[in-house]
């Protein structure tokens, strides 16, 4: 196993080892509220000398990639857009066969318009998210809200269509 903590010892080692933890937690959507309410009591600029700073610079951009599908060039895009739609689906597909309830979201008869869950995705989590971060605490970043916004208008021409075949695992 790789040691991503050599050569840090006593609490250097505990600060970066829990660090570590928090960032991962970032991306549970449980935490995305609390996450985004630090984010708009950010006081700018971002001074690299304050602890807290570094560490919410942190934890915004693990979640930032953790949501970021969205904000690639739309092409990309589409493609983990339908790898996730196939991912919900397939545990919609397990759960059902358990005979448990399954949400929506996870359902593969409901949830068949990938245009409009993309538009759904980013209307209701990754646009307040990548606003107030590029607003309040990461202004270099703008263009990132840009390019989701771009993507936004190409699904709504999308909208309707058939879904796409899955993306094929290699």
């Amino acid at each position: 196993a790789m040691n991503v903590f050599k050569g840090l010892e006593g609490e250097d080692n505990n600060v970066a080892f829990r660090l570590l933890i928090d960032c991962i937690l970032a991306t549970d959507m449980a935490k995305h509220r609390e996450l985004l309410e630090q984010v708009s009591s950010f006081e700018y600029p971002f001074d690299k000398a304050n602890a807290d700073h570094r560490r919410l610079v942190c934890l915004i951009l693990m979640k930032m990639s953790d949501i970021s599908n969205v904000t690639k060039p739309f092409e990309v895009s589409k493609r983990w857009g339908r790898a996730v739609v196939e991912e919900f689906s397939a545990q919609g597909d397990m759960e059902k066969s358990k005979g448990l309830n399954v949400e929506p979201m996870f359902d593969r008869k409901l949830n068949n318009d990938l245009a409009k869950s993309q538009i759904g995705f980013i209307d209701f989590v990754t646009k307040s998210f990548f606003g107030t971060v590029t607003e309040h605490l990461l202004p270099q970043l703008r263009w990132v809200f840009i390019r989701m916004m771009e993507n936004r208008g190409r699904w709504e021409e999308e909208k309707g269509s058939p879904m796409l075949t899955p993306v094929k695992q290699k």
